[in-house]
């Protein structure tokens, strides 16, 4: 039997920190060509737990920077556990505020027992959030999952992929919702699915993304248009809003491809990430397709030269170009987060590995930040965040939730108030199973950095690290020559330093209390 399991929506409950709710759930059978019914099963429980401990970031901005930025404000994380696994895909802005984490459930913790799994949470408010609904979508005896969700005017779009396992066969899967999560706007409720020919390749959708005239792009993997041989394309479906097919395309089946990341370009066209295969197996390459507005090829190129490559996500970014985020291993099988700039004809600007020096990385989103810069979120020993600038070089990093070295990213998203919001699997030592994971950032903080005085050859720094620069000639310590130097100098660095970097008396201002304070200091 076809079914979505719902909470009971018409309560509400305040989930607060470590509290455990308990939500009546309904059985509702799927049906693409009728409005379904309901029938009651057991109830289950649903833990939400959350807490909004800060974290501090760990800044490496180059030293002489007249204005850097540092990692965004922890504002709030949540974990939402049942009796099953959960395993978090993305987190989008729900249509009607709040956010909705979709991905994959495990009543079993078997793959049998995969289904598509969404909920919506509040925006959190001192602490406390409240449920909207949770669904569980799916058929008995199949892996089904969600592997992204987007928004769109009168609901929510889930892409993934259902596997049959006897005989073993793979389904590229779409479901449309209403805004509830089921049919709350009558006709809202609908899927789709494309049956794969070839049991050896999954046809699965791995991405989906609106597009201008409010129809959906959904990207993926396919082994139909190459029965009986030992090849992939890259996938590509084209539905308007009622879920007619209204375009496709496979794209360069010589050789195992797939398609991770979907988005729409500036010109109605489509850019494509994911990962080709050559002959044998060995030497992956991070794949990137610009598609025209036909779903004909532009370009397509391949990027890395360690034994594997591939990329989770791409953006075209403001100056018309793309960057794509994923990863890359090397010879001796460290994995690192790689990123792959390119410009708008796919030529190579920068590729980069920043944190490499972490045991194992990767990058599962990436966006833009307001200073053409991008950050990108992925896993390392807890939530890795990495902001580097428009060249590529590191800005900082940092991890959130080290609490949980084993937990998992799956997206990053910006959010209307320029902050950020991160999904993911959640795995925690109290808990038996997996949990979605939910983290939201604040905007990034913009940090006044001083300039090198003049006659110097190097900036002022912060020996004591208490937010003052006592060492103004840089030489690396705080002794008489500073202060001599800042007698010097006290006009220009009022004219040209940030005033709180050497105002040592705190009155807002640079004038002569504050060299007699640097001196008493010494």
């Amino acid at each position: 039997m076809q079914y979505a399991q719902q909470s009971n929506g018409s309560r509400a409950f305040s989930i607060f920190l470590g509290a455990c709710v308990l939500l009546a759930l309904a059985c509702i059978p799927v049906s693409a060509e009728a409005d379904p019914a309901g029938s009651s099963i057991e109830p289950a429980s649903i833990r939400v737990f959350g807490d909004d401990t800060p974290t501090s970031p760990m800044r490496l901005a180059a030293a002489g920077d007249s204005a850097s930025t540092t990692a965004p404000d922890l504002l709030w994380k949540f974990a939402v556990f049942w009796d099953g696994d959960f395993y978090g895909k993305t987190a989008i802005p729900a249509v009607d505020g709040g956010y909705l984490i979709a991905g994959e459930s495990r009543e079993g913790g078997t793959e049998e027992s995969a289904q598509g799994a969404a909920i919506v949470l509040e925006e959190p408010v001192n602490g406390n959030t409240t449920w909207k609904w949770a669904w569980l979508y799916g058929t008995d005896g199949t892996f089904d999952t969600f592997t992204d969700a987007v928004a769109d005017t009168d609901g929510y779009v889930f892409v993934g992929g259902s596997r049959a396992f006897n005989p073993p066969q793979t389904d590229g899967w779409l479901l449309h919702t209403a805004a509830d999560g089921y049919d709350g706007t009558p006709g809202a409720y609908w899927q789709r699915s494309w049956p794969g020919a070839d049991s050896r390749y999954a046809d699965q959708f791995n991405a989906v993304t609106t597009t201008n005239d409010g129809s959906f792009a959904l990207a993926g993997i396919t082994g139909s248009y190459h029965p009986n041989e030992t090849t992939s394309d890259a996938w590509l479906i084209r539905m308007d809003g009622s879920g007619t097919t209204t375009g496709s395309g496979a794209y360069d089946g010589t050789v195992p491809k797939s398609a991770e990341s979907i988005r729409q370009n500036s010109d109605g066209g489509f850019i494509l990430a994911g990962t080709s295969t050559p002959a044998g197996g060995t030497a992956a390459k991070l794949l990137l397709v610009r598609l025209n507005p036909d779903n004909s090829i532009a370009w397509q190129q391949e990027f890395g030269s360690n034994p594997e490559n591939g990329a989770y996500d791409v953006r075209q970014t403001s100056d018309g170009g793309f960057i794509a985020a994923g990863y890359t291993v090397d010879a001796s099988g460290h994995r690192m987060i790689y990123l792959v700039r390119t410009d708008s004809s796919g030529n190579l600007l920068w590729e980069s590995t920043p944190a490499s020096s972490r045991p194992s990385a990767d990058a599962r989103g990436v966006v833009e930040t307001d200073d053409a810069g991008f950050m990108v979120a992925g896993s390392s020993a807890g939530a890795l965040v990495v902001k580097v600038d428009s060249t590529g070089s590191t800005v900082w990093e940092n991890v959130y939730v080290p609490q949980y070295p084993d937990s998992t990213v799956a997206s990053i998203e910006r959010t209307a108030d320029g902050g950020f919001v991160i999904s993911g699997t959640r795995i925690q030592a109290d808990e038996p199973n997996p949990g979605f994971s939910i983290i939201r950032l604040g905007p990034e903080k913009t940090v006044q950095q001083p300039v090198t005085l003049p006659g110097m050859t190097s900036p002022p720094t912060d020996p004591d690290n208490d937010g003052l620069y006592e060492d103004l000639n840089g030489n690396g310590r705080t002794d008489f020559a500073d202060v001599t130097l800042f007698f010097d100098q006290m006009e220009w660095v009022a004219a040209n330093e940030p005033v709180a970097l050497f105002d040592f008396n705190g009155n807002d201002r640079i004038d002569f209390a504050d060299i007699s304070a640097l001196f008493t200091e010494i």
